[in-house]
């Protein structure tokens, strides 16, 4: 079972939902129509990289629940790491080279 998107008025991750949905299907835990409503409640407060984050992460370690807090904390963790890198790769500091 697969939900669309134009049933639905909220931010949600269409990919990752449909990916968690077949996941459950996968370890024998398949979501009825009440527990999709909440996950795709529970999924919408956060951002649509969050909610792939949090997928992914479910399917690797095979949950059969989200953490999207704790997603959110990592997605939060990269951002940073690729902020941080993006400023050290372009940032000119060559003219500390004279001093």
């Amino acid at each position: 079972m697969t939900t669309d998107l134009f049933q639905i008025d909220v931010c949600l991750n269409q990919d990752a939902l449909n990916d968690y949905i077949e996941h459950r299907k996968e370890i024998k835990k398949p979501l009825t129509k009440r527990a999709i409503d909440l996950v795709i409640r529970k999924m919408s407060r956060y951002e649509l990289e969050v909610q792939a984050l949090a997928v992914e992460k479910a399917i690797i370690g095979r949950w059969s629940d989200l953490y999207l807090d704790s997603a959110l904390e990592d997605y939060k963790k990269i951002k940073a790491a690729d902020t941080e890198s993006f400023i050290t790769k372009h940032t000119d500091r060559s003219w500390r080279d004279g001093l």
